[in-house]
């Protein structure tokens, strides 16, 4: 997959969760020395990198309320740490929180800012060569 944004764009970033592992809100249970644990993750916070020395700190939004604009072109690295908590549950008894919990430094994805600009012409194209039809074939 391929990102791509403009300069001084708003651009919206939102996490992605992958399809191996478990997400959060999802319940995953194992025997442990004879007892039947269950564990259900959560999210606690995010933290988006923006690759171009930016971030938003400590953010509960994970579904595309981060918007970042960009001043110049280039292809940054970016990413969405994670913090996470948990709770758990023994032999179906009451769910008890996990104590602490542990920051996961997202994957980096690369994303590439370009500029756009606009040419106003007066008459259709006719080869790619003329003002303002690069990329065009008639």
């Amino acid at each position: 997959m391929s990102l791509a944004t403009l300069v001084n764009l708003p651009t919206s970033f939102r996490v992605v969760w992958p399809g191996a592992g478990v997400q959060p809100g999802e319940v995953v249970s194992r025997t442990l020395l004879g007892h039947r644990v269950r564990l259900r993750p959560s999210a606690t916070w995010f933290a988006y990198v923006f690759g171009d020395g930016g971030s938003s700190g400590r953010t509960v939004d994970g579904a595309g309320g981060v918007v970042h604009a960009y001043a110049a072109t280039g292809t940054r690295a970016v990413r969405v740490d994670t913090r996470y908590a948990g709770r758990f549950s023994v032999d179906g008894g009451t769910w008890q929180p996990v104590p602490g919990g542990v920051t996961v430094q997202g994957s980096v994805a690369a994303l590439h800012v370009y500029q756009a600009r606009s040419v106003l012409v007066d008459e259709p194209c006719r080869r790619a060569s003329d003002v303002g039809c690069a990329g065009w074939s008639g």
